[in-house]
């Protein structure tokens, strides 16, 4: 899974046509992306489509569990989707929604609450990964998005750490510019850079950027190759591979890097 796509639950053509950007995952977005007065008909719209469709890694993003969240579940929960991203999460709300479901959960960290206690979030059953919500926390926080992110450097970092220690993804906030492509690839760049899993996206044309930027490259994909190869017919624990040292973290660095091969793949 290297991108996400959010998608307006209440915009019928963005709903139909969000498989076809090729995005890994897809977030049907029911909370920020649908005005109040078309909450209804965004969740009524959605249950439609999602009762005669079927694709993997479908999330849908429901509001406030003690608000429509409780409702959206309870309609959700019997289709064929992956699972919910959770607004706001903490332990408290996490608490709530296990009470509903048992799908998978994509918690969004974008409070300084969520940012302080992101490992009691990620450790709860069927978290599959947590998002980081930058517009959010950075309100939350009172400080001015930057086009450099600064402001989000901590809370950034701090998932990477906790994701790779819980084994799930950590899944980067949004870039928000959609008519900036020269500063989304530095920006996704960074992402992959320091051991995020993935990037979400609020529009489809940033899908092709992401996923080509956490595709493996040639020279990675052959290197592992042969890593693995020498791996398999080396009995010490310690070889060399074109001249650089190889142990078991390079190995294991070479398998991840073949099993992104063979999911994009599938994309």
């Amino acid at each position: 899974m290297s991108s996400y796509l959010f998608v307006p639950g209440n915009n019928p053509g963005m709903v139909q046509s969000a498989q076809v950007f090729g995005a890994s995952g897809i977030i049907y977005d029911l909370e920020d992306a649908v005005s109040i007065k078309d909450k209804d008909s965004a969740r009524d719209l959605l249950k439609e489509y999602l009762k005669t469709t079927m694709f993997e890694n479908v999330y849908i993003r429901i509001n406030d569990i003690f608000e429509l969240g409780k409702e959206e579940i309870n309609t959700f929960d019997h289709l064929a989707i992956s699972g919910y991203v959770v607004p706001k999460a903490s332990v408290n709300v996490m608490n709530e929604v296990k009470k509903y479901t048992n799908k998978l959960l994509i918690p969004i960290i974008e409070t300084p609450e969520a940012v302080l206690t992101m490992k009691e979030i990620g450790e709860f059953e069927n978290v599959s990964g947590m998002l980081l919500g930058g517009e959010d926390l950075a309100t939350n926080i009172d400080v001015v998005r930057t086009e450099d992110d600064i402001e989000l450097l901590y809370a950034r970092h701090k998932l990477v750490m906790v994701c790779a220690y819980l084994g799930v993804d950590s899944i980067d906030t949004p870039f928000t510019d959609t008519d900036n492509d020269e500063t989304l690839e530095e920006s996704v760049k960074y992402s992959k850079a320091i051991g995020m899993s993935a990037r979400s996206s609020i529009h489809p044309n940033q899908i092709p950027i992401i996923n080509e930027i956490y595709k493996p490259t040639l020279e990675e994909i052959e290197f592992a190759t042969k890593v693995i190869k020498a791996a398999e017919i080396n009995d010490s624990g310690v070889f060399s591979v074109d001249g650089k040292m190889v142990d078991l973290p390079v190995i294991i660095r070479a398998k991840n890097i073949l099993k992104k091969v063979k999911d994009y793949a599938k994309v």
